[in-house]
């Protein structure tokens, strides 16, 4: 599963850690780019302005559906 934070301030970063346990693939967006050692604790990939979100059904918007 990929996560994401639109930035990474004081509470965007507070949520990666959070999610870290979690098994998921995080990324952030932001002005300025996380010092390397905070993205290599984390596994952090940093989206810029050219990245687009995947279209899958989780992301294209509206209520999200899941299958059981």
């Amino acid at each position: 599963m990929d996560v994401g934070t639109v930035a990474s301030g004081r509470i965007g970063l507070a949520v990666l850690r959070r999610l870290k346990p979690f098994d998921m693939r995080l990324h952030y967006t932001d002005r300025h780019r996380l010092p390397a050692e905070v993205e290599e604790e984390l596994g952090l990939t940093r989206a810029t302005s050219g990245t687009r979100n995947p279209r899958r059904p989780t992301t294209r918007g509206g209520p999200c559906r899941t299958t059981a």
